[in-house]
C-alpha cells in the first residue's frame, strides 16, 4: 500500500469520526495499513466467516483447504460487519496502472460476492469521484446502516 493510499484511508476514517459525532453513533473502523498484520476476513462458500488478526502460513493453508478465502478490506468495522474499499476504476487509459496493482474490471467480483454471502455490507469509494461526492456517498452509506437505530 502506497503512502497516498494510506493517507486517503486516514482521510476517510476522519470522515467517519465526523459522521459519528454528527449522529451520536460509534462506528469503529480499523485501517489496513500493513497486510502482514492486517485483520483478515475469511469466508467460505456457505457464508461462514472468521476474523483473524494473525495467521501462520500453516494456519492460512489449513483454512484455505477448508474452503475459506481471505480478504483484507481497506477499512472494516467487524462488530457491525461493515467494509469500506477505496477503489480505482479500471479504465482503458489507465490499464498498466490497474494491472500493476492487480485490478481489472472483474477482479472484485469474487470479493463482492463473498462479503455479501457472509452478511457484510460493503461500500466502495471511487478515486475518480470528487471529494464532495466521496464524502457524500460515504455518509449516505453510513446513514443507511444506522437509520434504524435513530428511531
Amino acid at each position: 500500500m502506497g503512502i497516498q493510499d494510506l493517507e486517503k484511508l486516514f482521510e476517510i476514517k476522519g470522515w467517519i469520526s465526523e459522521f459519528n459525532k454528527t449522529f451520536g453513533v460509534q462506528l469503529s473502523f480499523i485501517i489496513d495499513s500493513d497486510t502482514k498484520t492486517a485483520v483478515r476476513i475469511l469466508i467460505n462458500q456457505k457464508g461462514e466467516y472468521q476474523i483473524k488478526k494473525t495467521l501462520t502460513q500453516d494456519e492460512a493453508n489449513e483454512l484455505r483447504s477448508q474452503g475459506f478465502d481471505m480478504f483484507v478490506p481497506d477499512l472494516m468495522d467487524a462488530k457491525h460487519k461493515l467494509v469500506i474499499e477505496y477503489q480505482e476504476e479500471p479504465k482503458p487509459q489507465r490499464g498498466p496502472k490497474i494491472v500493476k496493482k492487480g485490478h481489472d474490471e472483474f477482479s472484485d467480483l469474487g470479493k463482492d460476492d463473498a462479503y455479501s454471502r457472509a452478511g457484510f455490507k460493503q461500500h466502495k469509494i471511487w478515486e475518480s469521484d470528487s471529494l464532495h461526492d466521496q464524502k457524500l456517498s460515504l455518509f449516505e452509506f453510513l446513514f443507511t446502516v444506522i437509520k434504524g437505530k435513530l428511531k
